[in-house]
């Protein structure tokens, strides 16, 4: 067992925590690739011999746009304290963080569930049962209708739970702070269910272009409007920007598991 001790240099201390954190997250990936691809998957070991370019550019394609996607949806979810710090002020960051926290606690459980429906619905479209598809996305638009009432009934109580968890040190309840980030929760929930299906259907224009367009506005619209608006424009761009991603992303999905499904059906 490693235990850290400060040195009192800030900079040192951020370097060793940071080399820690990236040691102790990739060891034991690393020895249990080894471990299993030497026992278990012996037959299985990777191997240059099978190596083909013609395959390996359809992956690699595959893999550069999920990068993209991945990297759009950071500047979307994770550059908010950035944007408050920088055209506000830092004292805000803490305000945003009590909310953050308490309206992101049905979308973490949300996201924990949605974890297996990736690969699921992989197999469920390799397999061409797309009946099975469409069931499991409407039980999905359910699951994130009840997670949305969840979020919307936090509100009432936003006092009392602040109270509890802060203490002397709760902020005053803003009303209108609080529903942008109890919308922001609805949208982000809402995005966490089409992503984790469409990612499975490998469908991913209308995400790739969607995500741009919530960037690209966001960023503007914190450029243009934080001179004369509160901090909250900052939450305020990040919903109005995924909302055409929102819209439109359930309809090209539905639309294009309808019509798998009746070709499916069609072939016998």
């Amino acid at each position: 067992l490693w235990v850290y001790d400060p040195t009192g240099d800030v900079e040192r201390d951020f370097v060793t925590i940071s080399w820690v954190q990236a040691v102790t997250g990739c060891l034991p990936l690393l020895v249990a690739t080894i471990i299993v691809f030497a026992k278990d998957l012996k037959e299985c070991l990777p191997s240059f011999k099978y190596f083909r370019w013609d395959k390996a550019t359809g992956v690699l394609s595959l893999g550069i746009l999920f990068l993209v996607l991945q990297l759009l949806y950071m500047i979307i979810t994770v550059t908010n304290e950035f944007f408050i710090s920088y055209f506000f002020d830092p004292s805000f960051v803490v305000e945003y963080q009590i909310y953050i926290k308490i309206f992101s606690i049905a979308g973490t459980f949300v996201s924990l569930a949605l974890i297996p429906v990736w690969s699921a619905v992989t197999k469920a479209f390799v397999e061409k049962r797309y009946d099975w598809i469409i069931k499991l996305v409407r039980f999905l638009y359910f699951v994130a209708g009840i997670a949305v009432l969840f979020q919307l009934a936090i509100i009432p109580f936003l006092d009392p739970i602040l109270e509890f968890w802060l203490g002397e040190k709760a902020i005053e309840v803003n009303l209108s702070a609080a529903l942008l980030f109890a919308l922001l929760g609805c949208v982000m929930i809402w995005v966490s269910v089409l992503t984790s299906v469409v990612n499975g259907l490998g469908t991913l224009k209308c995400q790739l272009y969607g995500f741009l367009w919530a960037v690209l506005f966001k960023v503007v619209a914190i450029v243009l409007f934080s001179s004369w608006i509160p901090w909250t424009i900052v939450i305020t761009a990040t919903i109005v920007g995924l909302l055409p991603y929102c819209v439109w992303q359930p309809v090209v999905m539905n639309r294009q598991l309808k019509m798998l499904n009746k070709e499916a059906f069609q072939n016998g």
